[in-house]
């Protein structure tokens, strides 16, 4: 009987041992599997925000008429910074990152979303990168906000940003 109860103990023990070990095993696949979902739900909401402003600057392309300068960033904002925010976010999920790293990236991939199409507009002025957002009808910063500082200034350059900027009044 002694050595009965041995033998149950180390079996007891055992298979304590793979039940933990299981549980373990389970831990790890259960953290996998959000990371995983991390990665794609990160991707399905950037790809969701990037249509949505893609769909802004074309709807607008349909009947354009004057974009105030926040209009113009709004357009940004939704169609450039998810890309950013996209590859990021999928990089951190892959790396196990933080709710508070994850804020970081929204708040950057904004930021460089914006300052990316800024740059881009600005290189159209100066003629050193094609294609002209302006000539191809896309929403420019740029024109926006000198047609917002030459109304009630300058009549004359003010018709002439709205007359290069084919848009209603």
């Amino acid at each position: 009987t002694v050595r009965r109860e041995d033998e149950r103990r180390h079996l007891d023990a055992q298979l304590l041992g793979r039940a933990e070990g299981g549980a373990v095993q389970l831990r790890a696949l259960a953290g996998l599997l959000q990371r995983h979902l991390q990665r794609e739900r990160a991707a399905a909401e950037g790809h969701r925000t990037l249509t949505e402003g893609q769909g802004a600057e074309l709807l607008w392309a349909r009947a354009p008429k004057t974009l105030t300068s926040l209009q113009v960033l709004d357009i940004f904002r939704r169609k450039t910074a998810p890309a950013f925010e996209v590859a990021l976010r999928v990089g951190g999920a892959l790396a196990g990152a933080s709710e508070d790293v994850r804020d970081v990236f929204a708040k950057y991939s904004e930021a460089l979303g914006i300052a990316y199409q800024i740059r881009d507009d600005l290189d159209d002025l100066t003629g050193t990168e094609a294609p002209d957002d302006i000539a191809a009808l896309r929403p420019s910063l740029p024109l926006a906000v000198g047609v917002e500082r030459a109304k009630g200034q300058d009549d004359e350059a003010h018709a002439a940003l709205l007359a290069a900027w084919r848009r209603d009044t």
